[in-house]
């Protein structure tokens, strides 16, 4: 979220005057590695015996598991730590464009939020399914 934060240049007003350049390239590093982080972690605890010790132990019970419940919570567990950076991305670029003065015209820096705009989803949608 920091991430996002700096690169969009929250301080507090609606200015966008310093955006930094290629900014969804930032938070699409930053969404991703979260995504990662949040599976792993996942995955992680479902080995950890406490201690740090992680194991994998054969158990007949855990047989039963169905593999699209698992997946569905590895999901969740995901979409926990990813959604609220894409939630904050939409409603900054929406204070950017808000703040434009001009009725007619889109302002540079909000053609450049647009823009990173669908760059950022085609990275992620691209980066996360492919």
């Amino acid at each position: 979220m920091s991430v996002a934060r700096w690169a969009l240049a929250e301080n507090g007003d609606d200015s966008a005057t310093k955006i930094q350049a290629h900014w969804w390239k930032y938070v699409s590093l930053a969404f991703l590695h979260a995504l990662r982080q949040a599976c792993s972690s996942f995955e992680a605890s479902k080995t950890d015996l406490g201690g740090g010790i992680g194991m994998i132990i054969d158990d007949s019970q855990n047989a039963d598991e169905d593999p699209a419940e698992t997946a569905v919570l590895r999901l969740d567990e995901a979409l926990e730590s990813t959604v609220p950076i894409l939630r904050y991305v939409t409603e900054r670029a929406c204070q950017i464009l808000a703040a434009s003065s001009s009725e007619k015209k889109i302002p540079l820096e909000g053609a450049d939020v647009v823009e990173g705009m669908k760059r950022l989803l085609r990275t992620i949608l691209f980066g996360v399914f492919l």
